[in-house]
C-alpha cells in the first residue's frame, strides 16, 4: 500500500509542476464547463479511472475540440489499449534498468512546439546493434516520452513524428512480433490524446514497405 501511495503522491507532484492549466484552456478554447461535462460523461465508465485529473482530460478534448463524445470514445479506447497491452504499460520507471538500456541505445528527442502548435518528436538508433534493442522496452520508453512531452508543453491538437531508420538492419525486425508491433502503432493511433499530423522518415531501409504494410497501415497515406 505504501508503494502504491507513494506513486501517486509522486504523480501528483507531477501534475503540480506541469503545465498551465488556464493557459491550456485559452490557448485551445476550452472552458471548465466542458472539463466537467467530459467528466459526467465518463462516469458509467468500466475502464477509464474515476480520479483523472482535470489536467489530464484536457488532453483529449483537445484532441477532438470540444466534442465531449469523441474525446470521451477516445479516452475508453486509450484505457482499454492499455488493458491489453500491459507489456507497454507496467514498471513505468524511468530509472528502471529496461529504460536506461532504451535512454543508453536510442534517442528520444523532444523538439520545441512548432509555430502551428504541432509537438515535434524525434527518434532513432544511437546503438546498431540489434542485441541491444528491446521493442517492449522501447515502445514503452516512447509512450512515456510522449506522455512527459504533454506534461511539460500542456495539450497539442497534432504531432508530427520524425523517425531516422540509419542503422536499422533487418536483424531488428526479429525483435518484435509482428502483432506485439502492432499494437504498439495502435495504441500511438487511437489511445494518445492528439491526432498524428505526419509521420516524416529519414534513411528509409529496402524492407520499409513491408513494415508500412504489416504494422502501420493506418499512417501509411501521413508518411
Amino acid at each position: 500500500m505504501s508503494l502504491l501511495f507513494d506513486m501517486f503522491a509522486r504523480f501528483r507532484d507531477i501534475l503540480k509542476s506541469a503545465y498551465s492549466y488556464k493557459e491550456a484552456l485559452e490557448r485551445e478554447n476550452l472552458t471548465q464547463e466542458t472539463v466537467n461535462l467530459l467528466r459526467d460523461k465518463l462516469k458509467s465508465s468500466k475502464v477509464v479511472p474515476q480520479s483523472l485529473a482535470d489536467k489530464q482530460l484536457i488532453f483529449f478534448l483537445t484532441t477532438y475540440k470540444n466534442d465531449v463524445d469523441k474525446s470521451a470514445a477516445l479516452l475508453e479506447s486509450c484505457y482499454k489499449l492499455k488493458r491489453s497491452a500491459p507489456e507497454f504499460f507496467k514498471d513505468r520507471d524511468v530509472d528502471a534498468k529496461d529504460i536506461q538500456n532504451c535512454l543508453d541505445n536510442q534517442y528520444y528527442i523532444t523538439l520545441p512546439v512548432t509555430p502551428d502548435n504541432h509537438m515535434l518528436i524525434y527518434h532513432s538508433l544511437k546503438n546498431n546493434d540489434p542485441n541491444s534493442y528491446n521493442f517492449d522496452s522501447a515502445a514503452k520508453t516512447f509512450i512515456m516520452m510522449n506522455e512527459a512531452y504533454n506534461y511539460y508543453h500542456g495539450p497539442r491538437p497534432e504531432v508530427i513524428y520524425l523517425f531516422d531508420l540509419k542503422g536499422l538492419s533487418f536483424r531488428f525486425l526479429f525483435k518484435p512480433s509482428v502483432s506485439t508491433m502492432r499494437k504498439g502503432i495502435k495504441f500511438l493511433e487511437g489511445g494518445m490524446p492528439y491526432n498524428i499530423k505526419a509521420v516524416h522518415v529519414f534513411n528509409t531501409v529496402s524492407f520499409f514497405d513491408w513494415i508500412i504494410g504489416k504494422a502501420w497501415s493506418k499512417c501509411g497515406n501521413l508518411i
